[in-house]
C-alpha cells in the first residue's frame, strides 16, 4: 500500500497492476509454480495502448 501497488479502501485492490506484473514476472522463481506460470503467460496479460 505504501509504494502505491495496492488500495485497501474497500478490501484490496490492485492500484498499479502494470507494475505488479512485472514484479512477479520478474521475481517469479521466489513466488512458486503459479508465478512461474503467469510469467510464461505474462503477454497475454498485456496490451499496448500506445
Amino acid at each position: 500500500e505504501a509504494a502505491g501497488l495496492l488500495s485497501r479502501d474497500d478490501g484490496y485492490a490492485v492500484e498499479r497492476p502494470e507494475t505488479v506484473l512485472v514484479l512477479v514476472v520478474g521475481h517469479a522463481d521466489s513466488f512458486g509454480d503459479r508465478a512461474r506460470t503467469l510469467a510464461r503467460d505474462a503477454d497475454q496479460y498485456l496490451e499496448y495502448q500506445g
